[in-house]
């Protein structure tokens, strides 16, 4: 028996163990009486624990009926891994359990967790983190399809499958899970109120005058390198409805009410699932912690998948290839098709050929200028891998593949850290957290003639762990969402700007592949030309009314069902990851604590209008969302995004460079001299030229317009390309003239026997 008289200076606990009873203890602040009574209330822990698997088994059985109901019939494609519903059976477990001695034994937060870990050590349940350690080969040269074993000393950093890091500590409402609230302990303001009143898109959002479309769409998919959080599903994989009448109550849900008098929605409810929770690694007993799905490394993922199973699903098996699909003789192949998930996409009547497409990330057909990114890169790696085999024609598939995987990886490094990040960031930011990649050396020199040290550049520390934080995924990297124009330009391939293609509303470009298989338009070239000529959005509060108004809208319903407002979702997802507010991480990147709206206004990090709304949005200071907050702020000094964006990007940024033992620019990456010289010579420029179907000019910078000094449109082929004489395998030159006396004694073999019939 447990019993605490709580608060108070003086406690007395009275502790029954087994036949040890009577023991009375007086003392002063509770900090000593943590370790005791964690070990008094070892035997409430334990049955709350058996209580809360139940209590969970329960909720399976509800959602049973939710399907068979009808209430969550829509089927999505995309499940967790066995790993990764583990964690999300562990995690309500605890969660429910420290919830349970907080609220029946008024056991405060603290001393909840303390009784959990030591009863689960008792209970038979298991931690998926501690039985999926993977066995790690440090000469392995090739990075795993999972990111494990990346670090050698911690295996699981930056792997598929675990918790995302905090920079700043969670802020749930009851310490545990529960969305974050106001500081004076009442509800946040209503995230679609924020949205119409301060993200909303009115005559001041402008577009860039330096910058293209394709710098968003770059954002996107590295994105979506970098984390996916998955969410609760239902039944057999059902989408959950938070909205329905039924719903009220359920853990899973944490609907998005819509005000009276909105300006677009007519309905009451927007859908909100919450994220799957996961524990903390070692499944300590500590507040809810949610899943990066997918690896956090720049490493391709978005292409070849995040685990072995998706790796083996994308491969062509043959020749080091992908799977495709033909396009002859309208162009170069296309995506695989996803003939399994048809129902993702809204689809013509009566046209078999399209159909949703399949890439390493299950977003792939979100929007169809990211489709397009996807096809690129599809396209490059089926490149570097047919150029690899004339090179090396007796390389095997895995060889090639492998090869393939890690040209793509490194491109995707430099491209980020070499044009796109210095843009976002501006070069105080690149320098003070060490983002800047070596310059590249002229590929016309001899790498002999060229020092190491001019080329290599060995930052990897193994004590730093490039695991996606929370505060990054669900706020900071969301900065991209203002970029987004409300329509997608189309050009063609003289690119005309007189008469350019029909541009697409965004909110017609959701899920829709259709436009990429219309040769009448170019197909994906005129989306192509359209990236790299069309102006982007600047970085401000604002979000396009496309995207606020007309998410995920589907034209096959009426007024488009039920349309998603991406500011209320950003907002909401912060919440319920229990995501430090904006004055906390301000605080915790070392830029200050204000405690008011005043001092807030003396930093002038924000401008005065702006801090007014926020002023009449927010009771509090402490309340601002980090969204809101961070897209509130001024530029730093050549770059896009305000000081504490800046803040966190720069630390993810360097994360995941320090910590990645495959660095692009380390020696032991397995790219030779000359190989980086190469990788440091490719710009995204060329590798839109290389993988168009009919690309004859560019600018040289895609992510600045052709109007911007120094970079005028040139043909293709004077801008550098990629020499693969450099990854000639010399270990079969000695063999060469045995091979070539093989194929001719092949050949006179075949002669021979057609020479028979």
């Amino acid at each position: 028996m447990c019993t605490v008289k709580w608060p108070g200076v003086k406690l007395k606990l009275l502790i029954t163990i087994g036949s040890h009873t009577g023991l009375l203890i007086k003392m002063r602040g509770w900090q000593l009486v943590a370790l005791i009574l964690s070990a008094a209330c070892s035997l409430i822990v334990a049955s709350d624990l058996e209580a809360a698997i139940k209590e969970y088994e329960q909720l399976i059985e509800k959602n049973k009926h939710f399907f068979k109901t009808g209430i969550d019939n829509h089927k999505s494609p995309h499940s967790g891994s066995h790993y990764h519903h583990q964690c999300k059976h562990q995690g309500n477990t605890v969660l429910d359990v420290e919830k349970k001695l907080h609220k029946a034994h008024f056991i405060n937060e603290f001393l909840a967790k303390q009784g959990v870990s030591r009863a689960k050590r008792q209970a038979t349940l298991e931690c998926p983190f501690d039985i999926n350690v993977p066995e790690c080969d440090p000469d392995y040269p090739y990075r795993t399809m999972d990111g494990s074993c990346n670090n050698l000393e911690h295996p699981l950093w930056g792997s598929a499958g675990v918790p995302m890091g905090r920079l700043a500590p969670a802020e749930y409402a009851d310490g545990l899970g529960s969305p974050r609230m106001s500081r004076l302990r009442s509800e946040l303001p209503n995230a679609r109120h924020i949205s119409t009143t301060f993200h909303e898109h009115d005559s001041s959002e402008t577009e860039s005058q330096i910058h293209t479309h394709l710098l968003m769409t770059w954002g996107q998919i590295l994105d979506h390198d970098l984390s996916l959080t998955p969410m609760f599903k239902g039944e057999h994989n059902t989408e959950i409805d938070c909205c329905a009448e039924e719903s009220y109550g359920r853990p899973e849900c944490f609907k998005i009410m819509i005000p009276d008098g909105d300006p677009r929605f007519n309905h009451e409810c927007m859908n909100f699932v919450r994220s799957t929770p996961s524990p903390g690694i070692g499944c300590q007993g500590d507040e809810r912690q949610q899943i990066n799905k997918i690896t956090s490394y720049i490493d391709g993922s978005n292409v070849y998948g995040s685990g072995e199973h998706e790796m083996r699903q994308a491969r062509y098996g043959r020749d080091g290839k992908l799977k495709f699909t033909d396009n002859y003789p309208f162009g170069k192949p296309l995506l695989a098709k996803d003939l399994e998930n048809e129902d993702k996409c809204v689809l013509p009547d009566g046209n078999e050929v399209v159909q949703c497409f399949k890439a390493g990330d299950e977003r792939a057909n979100e929007n169809i200028g990211l489709t397009t990114m996807h096809t690129i890169w599809l396209r490059e790696h089926n490149r570097c891998a047919e150029n690899l085999k004339n090179v090396n024609p007796f390389w095997d598939d895995e060889t090639l593949f492998n090869t393939a995987r890690r040209m793509v990886g490194a491109t995707m490094q430099h491209i980020t850290y070499s044009e796109f990040l210095p843009i976002i960031l501006g070069d105080q930011i690149m320098e003070a957290y060490q983002l800047k990649p070596k310059p590249a050396v002229p590929t016309f020199l001899n790498p002999d003639d060229v020092a190491d040290d001019a080329v290599f550049h060995d930052t990897y520390d193994p004590t730093v762990n490039a695991t996606i934080m929370n505060e990054f995924a669900t706020a900071a990297y969301r900065f991209g969402h203002s970029l987004i124009q409300g329509s997608l330009m189309r050009m063609n391939n003289k690119l005309d700007e007189d008469h350019p293609f029909p541009s697409i509303d965004l909110g017609q470009a959701f899920f829709q592949p259709e436009e990429l298989y219309n040769k009448d338009v170019d197909g994906i070239d005129s989306l192509i030309h359209g990236l790299v000529y069309q102006k982007v959005q600047q970085v401000d509060r604002f979000l396009s009314s496309q995207i606020t108004d007309h998410l995920f809208e589907n034209p096959n319903e009426a007024k488009g069902g039920h349309a998603l407002d991406l500011a209320a979702l950003n907002l909401q997802r912060g919440r319920e990851h229990g995501l430090a507010g904006y004055i906390n991480a301000r605080q915790a990147c070392g830029l200050g604590r204000e405690r008011s709206f005043l001092q807030l206004r003396q930093t002038g990090d924000i401008d005065f209008d702006t801090m007014d709304k926020l002023q009449q949005i927010y009771r509090h200071v402490d309340d601002i969302d980090l969204f809101t907050g961070g897209l509130a702020e001024n530029p730093v000094p050549g770059g896009l995004v305000g000081p504490t964006f800046a803040c966190i990007l720069g630390m993810q940024f360097s994360n995941l460079k320090k910590g990645d033992r495959f660095w692009y620019e380390r020696k032991e990456n397995g790219l030779s001299k000359a190989q980086l010289m190469q990788i440091k010579g490719r710009k995204l420029s060329k590798v839109m030229c290389d993988n168009a179907d009919f690309m004859f000019k560019i600018q040289p910078d895609a992510f600045l317009l052709p109007t911007v000094f120094g970079n005028d449109r040139k043909p293709c082929e004077d801008i550098q390309d990629m020499q693969f004489g450099v990854f000639f395998d010399e270990q079969f030159d000695d063999i060469e003239g045995i091979m070539d006396f093989g194929a001719l004694l092949c050949w006179m073999m075949v002669y021979q026997s057609d020479e028979e019939k």
